[in-house]
């Protein structure tokens, strides 16, 4: 008889999945760690998770300050990446970096109000003298 070694294994609600660009982003083993762990609390809704650093390396096995390490340097190479992918966009779209700016699209828009008080801009807030 076939022994089953997980009682009520329920494959959907016991397993978070890691992106396959974690290992494309040059992290350290204890990086990965904490970033593995911060998903593993992920509200799959918000997408959002705030545990303590205190929380975190009970859980990992490593000190508040070493988290606290980790932490930044997962800021710093999403940061970094953030940039890259920004770069790659605006060179894929053939832009200038003159052009990056949010609202450079509706700046022919934007230029049709001036002057007009009291009037709501394309994007949402009121245009005043």
């Amino acid at each position: 008889m076939k022994m089953n070694h997980w009682p009520g294994h329920d494959p959907i609600k016991n397993y978070f999945s890691l992106p396959n660009e974690i290992f494309s982003l040059n992290l350290c083993p204890g990086e990965i760690v904490v970033y593995s762990y911060l998903l593993f609390c992920e509200d799959r809704k918000t997408y959002q998770c705030w545990p303590s650093y205190k929380t975190i390396g009970r859980a990992v096995g490593m000190g508040e300050t070493t988290v606290r390490k980790y932490v930044g340097q997962l800021e710093r190479a999403d940061e970094e990446h953030q940039n890259r992918r920004t770069a790659a966009l605006m060179e894929k779209l053939n832009l200038s970096p003159a052009e990056e700016s949010p609202c450079a699209a509706c700046e022919p828009l934007c230029a049709a109000f001036e002057g007009k008080a009291g009037e709501t801009h394309p994007q949402g807030s009121v245009q005043t003298k």
